[in-house]
């Protein structure tokens, strides 16, 4: 994901006043260990994929945020009629989907344990006798294998790091010069933006970003 985590991740030379980083490596726990892959795309019979993790927003509506691609390129915003689409859900929850037109489907998947929902825009190569069946074995390969990573500001990854680190809130508090309240608050809000229900499933999302991307950590100056 090319613009997730962007580049407000300078250079300590670079931020005047900034602490100097530290370069540590974490041990990941074994019980946060992702199933590293790549997803195997059957090109054809899939000509264009985007996968979104749907979820409730600050304001009681549904939102989208990208995920993963197939192919690789740069994300735009989310289409007004898909969104427009996920904010109007069937009933029950089981998943569903539209077909747009003959090689164009929308799909929303099951609502996971962790309260948020695999949703995708999908382009067909040629007409497919089941796509549903084929989409769906794509689409738990993502869950698996590839972490969701949002964007997220500095002040969100040094707080990240903290919690990866093993930190209390009382020390997260002290050393970020927060009330205990509001260190409570940011790390409720990197819940809903991960989609996670609570602190544990925050830090299953969070080992299984550093364990792909550790490299966005060591940037960050505490």
């Amino acid at each position: 994901m090319a613009r997730a985590w962007p580049g407000l991740l300078a250079p300590a030379q670079e931020c005047a006043g900034a602490e100097p980083i530290e370069r540590m490596q974490l041990r990941i726990p074994a019980e946060h260990k992702l199933s590293m892959g790549s997803v195997q795309i059957d090109a054809q019979t899939f000509q264009k994929i985007r996968v979104y993790r749907s979820g409730i927003g600050r304001f009681g509506a549904i939102e989208a945020a990208p995920w993963w691609r197939y192919p690789r390129a740069r994300w735009g915003g989310v289409p007004r009629t898909f969104l427009s689409w996920l904010n109007n859900p069937e009933p029950g929850e089981n998943d569903w989907h539209r077909k747009v037109n003959p090689s164009h489907l929308w799909f929303v998947g099951k609502l996971t344990s962790s309260n948020y929902r695999l949703a995708a825009e999908v382009w067909f190569a040629e007409p497919v006798m089941q796509p549903i069946e084929a989409l769906r074995e794509v689409l738990d390969s993502v869950e698996r294998m590839i972490p969701f990573v949002p964007q997220l500001g500095v002040a969100d990854l040094r707080l990240a790091l903290r919690l990866l680190r093993g930190e209390s809130t009382r020390e997260i508090s002290a050393q970020m010069e927060l009330t205990a309240s509001m260190v409570y608050s940011r790390v409720w809000r990197l819940c809903r933006i991960f989609g996670a229900k609570n602190r544990a499933e925050l830090m299953q999302s969070l080992w299984q970003v550093y364990q792909r991307n550790s490299h966005l950590f060591t940037e960050v100056s505490l």
